[in-house]
């Protein structure tokens, strides 16, 4: 079975309006695209991990990280956002959902899509139609560098009554803001990008863009929403 990527250019061109479908007996609304730069990622070691940033404790970084790397450096995140502006009343502002979240290597076009996949993946997994991901359960994904995983995890360290009010107090930002650049390591001046899955809890599969020359060009996080949960975008 080959894989097929969704159309991710649409998903970050700024006024591009999509159809979204939620289900058979709902009414089809408009939800149009908006880019939020959310600064520079750090990669210390070049090792990409995606994950919720909730669960970090545990994860081993070899296994945590994707199988292809990238040369240590900052590389660009964009954050795709879809909009869905409430009818009838503009005193209510408009709701923003994350849709897709992108860490670009080399600014050059995409010629191939092919799943990015951890050092632990099932060959027959990706001939099946599966794509590695990461698990959400509080709707807030992240970008970050396999080094900074130990620097993540105290922050999701639950407290004497079972509650977590540092990372409680960073997705709640996440969800007002939508994207956060949070530093979790001043020394080693490791952060981490938070962004917001709009669809809530689920398990988001992430894409490597590569160059004609076979060289990454991106790292894209697919969150559902208008790739699986629309029917494409509207034509002008």
């Amino acid at each position: 079975m080959t894989l097929q990527p969704p159309d991710f250019e649409p998903m970050f061109r700024p006024g591009v309006r999509y159809r979204i479908k939620d289900g058979e007996d709902d009414p089809r609304v408009d939800a149009v695209v908006e880019v939020c730069d959310a600064g520079r990622l750090y990669l210390a070691t070049g090792r990409l991990v995606a994950c919720e940033p909730l669960w970090v404790a545990g994860l081993d970084p070899f296994e945590a990280a994707f199988s292809v790397t990238v040369p240590p450096g900052r590389y660009p995140v964009t954050v795709s956002l879809a909009r869905f502006e409430e009818p009838g009343d503009p005193k209510i502002p408009p709701q923003r959902r994350g849709a897709a979240a992108r860490l670009t290597v080399r600014d050059e076009p995409v010629a191939r899509w092919q799943p990015a996949v951890r050092p632990d993946h099932d060959p027959a997994a990706v001939q099946a139609g599966q794509v590695d991901g990461f698990a959400v359960s509080r709707g807030t994904g992240a970008f970050l560098d396999a080094s900074a995983l130990a620097a993540l995890g105290p922050l999701s360290e639950l407290g004497p009554q079972g509650q977590d009010p540092e990372m409680d107090e960073v997705i709640l930002e996440v969800m007002d803001k939508k994207v956060v650049n949070l530093v979790v390591d001043r020394a080693a001046d490791l952060n981490v990008i938070m962004f917001d899955c709009g669809l809530g809890a689920g398990m988001y599969p992430v894409w490597l863009g590569r160059t004609a020359a076979g060289e990454p060009a991106c790292f894209v996080a697919d969150l559902e929403l208008l790739s699986r949960h629309s029917s494409g975008p509207v034509a002008d």
